[in-house]
């Protein structure tokens, strides 16, 4: 997902796995739908080139039919959220180590952590 001039726009790739994952159809033939929808300019796909790669192609989310917004929405929840968390999604690092031992971890008597 990007933000170009204060307007969400989902990417071809996040759009592809959402549409496969709920309508639980194979991602190649979600790509090939959506290469035909562009090519013919579906109005509830409305897209544009993405600055930063001019071979790819963003969906403006404010313009998207609602079908499609309710399955951006159900993959990645809220898109504004999703855009926001972003960044700090990328600068954490799980810790397998510590996850494991805060798992295991017990206390008077059995208790476990929350």
């Amino acid at each position: 997902m990007k933000l170009l001039n204060n307007r969400l726009h989902i990417e071809f790739d996040e759009m592809v796995d959402a549409i496969s994952t709920i309508e639980q159809k194979e991602p190649e033939k979600v790509s090939i739908y959506l290469r035909k929808s562009n090519s013919t300019q579906n109005s509830l796909l409305p897209f544009i080139k993405d600055p930063s790669c001019r071979t790819k192609v963003l969906y403006e989310w404010n313009d998207m039919g609602l079908k499609y917004k309710a399955i951006v929405q159900k993959r990645f929840g809220d898109p504004y959220e999703f855009i926001a968390k972003e960044p700090l999604r990328k600068l954490l690092v799980k810790d397998f180590q510590a996850e494991e031992f805060y798992l295991k971890f017990r206390y008077d008597g059995g208790r476990v952590l929350p």
